[in-house]
């Protein structure tokens, strides 16, 4: 399903990733483009590549316009800035 962002709220998005895996295409700071698939949903994250640490220190980068995310494919937290996702879509599973 695609999110459509100007009516999605930060904490909607939070729900959705926190039920679901997402593919995102945001701008980095840079100013390139990257597709991440990511979630935060503890089943998608790989056991061994979770610390407790890693969870708090993702926790406590958190503001009110960057939303810290599992990277499914890098199997590492990353975070993105909500005003430079260019889309953003889900699956919900059956």
């Amino acid at each position: 399903m695609e999110v459509d962002l100007k009516l999605m709220s930060r904490e909607g998005l939070i729900d959705i990733l926190v039920k679901y895996v997402a593919t995102i295409n945001f701008t980095k700071k840079d100013g390139t483009e990257r597709q991440m698939i990511c979630t935060r949903n503890a089943k998608y994250m790989t056991g061994n590549a979770i610390t407790p640490k890693e969870l708090d220190a993702a926790r406590k980068k958190e503001n009110d316009q960057v939303i810290s995310v599992w990277d499914i494919e890098k199997e590492a937290w990353r975070s993105f800035r909500i005003d430079s996702l260019k889309d953003f879509r889900y699956t919900k599973e059956e």
